[in-house]
Order: C-alpha cells, then structure tokens, then sequence
C-alpha cells in the first residue's frame, strides 16, 4: 500500500515535470508566430512606404515637367512680344525716314517746277519760243507744295481724319502734281491707320498704277498688303509681297515682306 502511494506520487510528479517542460515551448510557438506576424506586418508597410515614395518622385517629375513646359511658354511669348516691338520700332524708323526723305524730294521738286515755270527756251534771236501743253496746267507750284505740306504735318501730327481730308483735297486740286504720288501713299496711310483698310487698299493701287515707277512704289506695296492681310485677304497679301522680294531685292522693303510672310504662316 505504501509502494503503492509511492508509485502514484512518482507518476504525479513525472507529469507535473512534463506540463512544466511543455509550456516553455508551447509560449516559443507562440512568440515566433507573433513575430512572424509583425514581422510580415512590417514587410507591407515597407512596402507600402517604397510605392508611395515612387508615386510621389513621379509626381515630383511630372510637376517638374509642367513648370518648365509653362516657363518655355513663356519665354516664347516674350520672345514674340519683343520681335512684335524689334518690328514696331523698324516701322517707326523707316516712317521717319520717309518724311525727311520726303521733305527733300519736295524741295528738290519744288526748285525744279519753279525753274521751268520762271524761264521759257529761247531761239538764237532771244524771242521765245512758243510752248504748246499737253495738258492743262495746274495753278501756282508754291502753293501745290504749301497745301501738301499742311497735309502731310497732319500726317505727322497723327490727326489722320484731316490728314485724308486734306490729302484728298490735294489731289482733287492738283491731280497732277509732281507731289500726287507721294500724295496717294500717305492718303492710304492715314486711312490705314484709321482702320479704313478698303480705302488704304484703293490709295496704294492707285499709287502703284498711275506711278509704277515711284520712289514711294515698294512701301506703297507693303502698305496695300497690310492692308489686304487686315481685309482677310491673305492669298493677294502673299503675293504682293512676293513682288516685292522679287522687284526690290536687298531693301528694307524686300526684308519686311519676307517677316510678313512668316507671320503669315
């Protein structure tokens, strides 16, 4: 009975040892499971982490890209504005040109009309000899210059309701005068200017009809193609200036066509 309870006592403490041996390991499981768990836990955000870093370096680019598309717009539209101005202050130049060459055709016209106007030829005896016109002519070559002086000051004076008032006055008046040609050029200026661009249209053609041969002939031509390009009309406008580049090659007339017509295009 004694060996008995010794025995029980002996298994008793045999499984006790076991339960106890059991339980290190059983919580090991339990811990590596764990681990594996937080460890796959991290992997993800890690994950996670790499692609949002990715999308935001694309982003970054992409917004990068935007900007410098924008700042190239820019530079492009500051590019134009200033060829806009560069081609402005050509203009200016060249109108300024213009008056003061005008001005010494005028007086050089004006001396020559006075000369031939003072003195008829004579024969060998001294008597006149008798001048038969062509055509009737026209009144006082002073006063043809002194009413296209007021006109063209009201050209420079920018009042170009009264610039082609006058003008027009002008050749109504004296339609052939040495100045008509000159006439016509800035009539079809001022009415350029005022946005009458049939009319600027009229006053070049007719410029270039009745004095094909005119000084003013080539910058009559780049006048009646603004205006045409104004008018819509792009197709006469272009070979206008084809005309140009071909009659009046290496002048300041030839160069403007050709910017025209990349503009045009």
């Amino acid at each position: 009975m004694s060996a008995l309870r010794n025995s029980s006592g002996l298994v008793l403490l045999l499984a006790t040892l076991g339960v106890a041996a059991a339980e290190p390991a059983v919580q090991s499981s339990a811990d590596d499971r764990c681990f594996q768990a937080l460890q796959g836990r991290l992997d993800d955000l890690s994950k996670r982490q790499s692609r949002l870093e990715d999308q935001s370096t694309s982003q970054g680019v992409l917004s990068l890209l935007n900007q410098i598309e924008v700042l190239q717009a820019e530079v492009a539209r500051l590019r134009g504005a200033q060829d806009e101005l560069d081609h402005r202050q050509q203009i200016a130049d060249k109108r300024q040109k213009d008056v003061l060459a005008d001005f010494d055709l005028r007086l050089k016209e004006t001396r020559e009309l006075a000369a031939r106007t003072a003195a008829a030829p004579t024969i060998s005896g001294g008597a006149p000899i008798p001048v038969v016109a062509a055509a009737p002519v026209a009144g006082d070559p002073e006063a043809e210059t002194k009413a296209y002086e007021v006109a063209l000051n009201r050209v420079k004076a920018k009042d170009y309701p009264a610039a082609t008032s006058a003008l027009n006055g002008f050749l109504k008046r004296y339609p052939n005068a040495v100045l008509a040609g000159n006439a016509l050029y800035w009539l079809g200026f001022s009415y350029y200017a005022q946005g009458d661009y049939k009319n600027a249209q009229l006053s070049q053609q007719r410029l270039l009809k009745d004095y094909p041969q005119h000084a003013k002939a080539p910058a009559a031509m780049i006048g009646l193609a603004r205006a045409e390009i104004q008018m819509g009309e792009a197709g006469k406008a272009n070979q206008v200036l084809d005309q140009i580049i071909a009659k009046y090659p290496k002048t300041e007339e030839a160069a403007m066509a050709q910017r025209m017509q990349l503009q045009l295009k």
